[in-house]
């Protein structure tokens, strides 16, 4: 059963309070005692990060406790979001990502000047001081010996870097759409040895900040408009090979479905750098990853 974005690109848009979150989550079930990176997993994490955005705390628990989380912690400062959820199986700790409706939250992506922090190498001003924020959810997430899965969309993917990195060992870091989170020492120095970042293909945002003096951390998956799920080297497609892919392969396509000048407008936004990055196409393109495997 493959699913599909947003007919409007409305629906590409946070909060989403429609959407079906973990639809279908019973025939695929969380690998939890997973060694390395698993697709289903990436696909439930996913979903816990579109869900953060919503407004209504309740109907953030409530989805939750359908998946068998029922013991859910929500954690807010400054505009900023983490949600601790336990119950079957390990903790999962969720940053919230970007509101574009908050000044504050847009300020903290634009303070790039990278800073200390409390483990090797510098970071990112905005999110070191965001993640300082939100300590208290690692602290409480911390407690007991399990391994937690630390997750996060956009600015949330950064601040579970972080919170990934001071948990070391004992997390599991599923990051979608992240930026750069801190310099090559930082890097070089990341104490998360089970790290994941998933980018859909076009994700503008996982291209930032440039890499002059910023690096990326964890093992590169790449998912592809077509469902292509690609790793590591094989997944580092440059600008220069997205075009070209995108000539080849993707334009006759929307052209053909394409029915009149509106409908190609509509097809031609729905994949690209800026909707990419919308958090229900990482749920929609790795549950459709998960189909085609």
């Amino acid at each position: 059963m493959l699913k599909r974005l947003p007919e409007d690109l409305r629906g590409l848009r946070v909060p989403n309070p429609t959407w079906p979150y973990f639809e279908g989550a019973g025939l695929r079930p969380f690998e939890a005692e997973a060694p390395g990176f698993r697709l289903a997993n990436a696909w439930w994490l996913a979903e816990a990060s579109f869900l953060a955005y919503l407004d209504d705390p309740e109907a953030i628990r409530a989805s939750l406790a359908r998946v068998g989380r029922t013991e859910v912690r929500i954690f807010e400062s400054e505009r900023l979001r983490a949600v601790l959820a336990r119950g079957a199986g390990p903790a999962w700790l969720i940053f919230r990502g970007t509101l574009i409706s908050s000044r504050r939250n847009l300020v903290t992506d634009l303070r790039v000047r990278l800073v200390s922090h409390r483990g090797a190498g510098r970071v990112h001003r905005g999110f070191a001081e965001a993640f300082d924020h939100l300590r208290p959810a690692l602290e409480a997430a911390s407690s007991g010996a399990d391994p937690i899965f630390v997750t996060g969309h956009s600015l949330g993917a950064a601040l579970a870097t972080l919170a990934a990195d001071e948990l070391g060992p004992r997390a599991r870091l599923y990051g979608f759409g992240s930026p750069r989170v801190g310099d090559a020492d930082f890097a070089a120095g990341f104490r998360c040895p089970r790290a994941y970042r998933v980018v859909v293909e076009h994700d503008l945002v996982a291209e930032l900040p440039p890499p002059l003096l910023y690096r990326h951390v964890g093992e590169l998956h790449r998912i592809l408009g077509d469902g292509r799920h690609l790793v590591g080297s094989a997944a580092e497609l440059d600008l220069k090979e997205r075009f070209e892919r995108n000539l080849r392969e993707r334009l006759p396509g929307i052209v053909r479905r394409a029915t009149d000048a509106a409908s190609l407008g509509g097809e031609a936004l729905r994949e690209n750098a800026i909707t990419d990055h919308a958090p229900v196409s990482y749920a929609v393109r790795l549950w459709n990853a998960l189909e085609r495997r």
